[in-house]
């Protein structure tokens, strides 16, 4: 399924450690750790994040984020951009 298509509902995800793009490479008692690499103009499946998380940009990137059943918004993070997402 494409991110704009139809028809899907609230049950339509994988949970962020399913997400193929999302690659697992470190867990304590503190973090998780992954590795996201997305292709220019390659898109991820929609996924889950149940846990606060911290993301740092390691290079200028190009983003789309996209919640289920809204519309896209789309960005630049520039590199070293630290951000911080509450759950």
């Amino acid at each position: 399924m494409t991110r704009g298509e139809k028809g899907l509902d609230e049950n339509d995800f994988v949970e962020v450690h399913d997400e193929p793009r999302h690659r697992f490479r470190h867990r304590n008692d503190f973090a998780y750790i992954f590795d996201v690499l997305i292709p220019p103009g390659d898109v991820t499946l929609y996924h889950r994040h149940t846990e606060d998380k911290l993301y740092v940009a390691i290079g200028d990137v190009q983003v789309c984020n996209q919640a289920l059943g809204e519309e896209a918004l789309e960005g630049t993070v520039d590199k070293g951009t630290t951000l911080s997402l509450i759950h």
